[in-house]
């Protein structure tokens, strides 16, 4: 599947939450992360991997408490046991250790076991779910026993409608064109959300649309001007 128009990102909504197991590919700030969290109805976690990163915030780690140390759930542990979405961002940078961490936490949930280093053995909750993002193609930059965790794997081509719902409603047009554009002439949506703040924050337009755009701003501004006056 790949999502490429509003009507497949609806699609998307509707079924990821009951997929356990899913890997949303793609080109940056299309809204592979948020979708994972707003379907969550705020039950998840989220984290970013880094290439130094272990699997502590995963998986939990021991703390000091008065005279002695107790036992502190990581994101991926608590996820576990409660139930709701484990957001991993950044797939491509996982550590040998966390990609064995990964391993147990994605694996087929009737027979995923996790022990702690508390000797406790736990089970994921049936209403766990498990999104993992990254701007590559699996393939190329997931090992094969952890992409065999993942059944669903969609390829993410446009900026969900949702996101670009958020921004003021003269610049949704322009913006929903702009961010879909091909990669080379696209723009980040990012920077749209950037140029509506400054705006809110009383900068200029022309100083603000300089700022975020630089020289694709005299474009932007005459899009935004036709739509503002459609009939002159």
């Amino acid at each position: 599947m790949i999502i490429n128009n509003s009507s497949t990102w609806q699609t998307l909504s509707e079924i990821i939450t009951k997929i356990s197991r899913i890997i949303l590919w793609g080109i940056p700030a299309t809204g592979k992360t948020s979708i994972g969290s707003r379907t969550a109805e705020g039950n998840f976690w989220s984290t970013t991997l880094t290439e130094e990163q272990d699997a502590t915030e995963l998986r939990g780690h021991y703390i000091p408490q008065g005279n002695k140390f107790v036992w502190q759930d990581g994101i991926g542990t608590r996820a576990w046991r409660r139930g709701g979405t484990l957001i991993i961002n950044e797939a491509q940078n996982a550590s040998a250790d966390v990609l064995n961490f990964l391993y147990v936490l994605a694996d087929d949930p009737h027979v995923a076991k996790l022990t702690l280093p508390t000797g406790e053995t736990i089970t994921p909750h049936p209403d766990f779910r498990i999104v993992m993002t990254t701007n590559n193609e699996p393939n190329t930059c997931l090992n094969d026993a952890l992409m065999s965790r993942f059944p669903v794997q969609i390829k993410v081509e446009t900026t969900d409608p949702w996101i670009i719902s958020k921004l003021p409603q003269e610049y949704r047009e322009v913006a929903d064109e702009t961010c879909n554009l091909p990669e080379e002439r696209r723009v980040d949506v990012r920077k749209w959300f950037c140029f509506a703040s400054l705006l809110q924050q009383g900068i200029d337009k022309d100083l603000a649309g300089m700022l975020v755009f630089d020289n694709h701003w005299e474009t932007l501004r005459d899009e935004i001007a036709l739509r503002e006056s459609p009939n002159e």
